[in-house]
């Protein structure tokens, strides 16, 4: 998870350089926690219930609305399932696996659409295309990674990437 060797791609076809970025935020973010305590990683150290988990749980629900709910069409609702920023008995370990999962179920989506320009339906915007889509995701994956690094910084003083 913290394979930080392949950085975005600078030149080429538009398509690979927005889904390297997206895979350098994702990577980004096991380099990040990589090495904290299931104890530091519920530490909630700001007034909101923000913690490590919390973020790492959020990531993996945006993960899973945006590429199987909007791109593949699936009938999911992590956002009204739970609270994915409550902490409860699952695991900092077994969430790490289960973004790793979904991120990886992502990919197999991403995978699959023929261009940038793949519409979906969204319920906000009546449709969204790939490309959005991956705007967004790399700028939500971005602002959190920046939220965990002062996070990591107040856990272990472990500054930068």
């Amino acid at each position: 998870m913290s394979d930080r060797d392949n950085p975005p791609a600078t030149l080429g076809d538009p398509r690979r350089t927005l889904e390297s970025w997206l895979d350098f935020q994702r990577t980004g973010v096991g380099f990040k926690i990589e090495g904290l305590s299931e104890h530091d990683a519920r530490r909630q150290l700001v007034t909101s219930p923000t913690t490590v988990l919390g973020i790492v749980r959020h990531l993996r629900v945006v993960e899973q609305w945006w590429f199987q709910g909007v791109l593949a069409g699936l009938d999911v609702h992590p956002f009204v399932e739970y609270d994915e920023w409550i902490l409860d008995e699952q695991s900092f370990e077994s969430a790490l696996d289960a973004s790793d999962e979904e991120c990886a179920a992502s990919r197999v989506v991403q995978a699959s659409l023929p261009d940038l320009s793949t519409l979906a339906r969204h319920h906000d915007f009546s449709h969204v295309d790939y490309a959005w889509l991956l705007g967004h995701l790399i700028e939500e994956t971005a602002r959190h990674l920046g939220h965990l690094d002062v996070l990591v910084e107040q856990l272990s003083g472990r500054r930068g990437m």
